[in-house]
């Protein structure tokens, strides 16, 4: 198991995006084991936070989403484990919130887009034919009335699986 980790963008609000690389199921060597690689592409960022102010990033938004990329083919299991919160150096916290429709993962062969809930476990067949996916990850950051300006940040794990491991 691989962990790749992409670095959050100064000033700004952003989730660093942690990958676990796919496992290898153990099957027969008669079997063609699903072999998936997972690399991290862009961070999700709320941009400046201001007081009262919720800010929301949709998984099409090519310029705030978090993105992932997937290589190879097989079935996967994508779970994502979720924040719901982002701090500050200061410790001060924000909110967030992730809902059905936050997250998308779309085949790279121009196959359709299709969206999941983030907040629970996602299959998925990749073909050989696409040779891999995208993730798209947005959500919503609800500061208060009184939230100080600043940089916030906060971990997501992403576990993809191919079955069997």
């Amino acid at each position: 198991m691989t962990t790749h980790r992409t670095t959050a963008t100064q000033g700004r609000s952003a989730i660093v995006v942690f990958a676990l690389s796919a496992l290898l199921p153990l099957l027969a060597p008669s079997a063609l084991p699903a072999q998936v690689a997972v690399f991290p592409v862009q961070n999700l960022s709320f941009g400046t936070i201001r007081a009262g102010m919720p800010e929301y990033v949709a998984p099409d938004d090519v310029a705030r989403r978090a993105e992932l990329e997937l290589v190879g083919s097989g079935r996967v299991v994508i779970t994502i484990a979720l924040p719901t919160e982002m701090v500050s150096a200061g410790g001060h916290h924000v909110p967030l919130l992730f809902d059905h429709g936050d997250a998308t993962f779309a085949d790279r062969g121009g196959g359709k887009e299709r969206s999941f809930d983030p907040n629970k476990s996602a299959n998925f067949n990749i073909k050989a034919s696409d040779g891999g996916g995208t993730i798209c990850l947005g959500g919503m950051a609800l500061p208060d009335a009184s939230q100080p300006p600043g940089r916030y940040t906060a971990t997501i794990t992403v576990q993809v699986v191919t079955p069997g491991t």
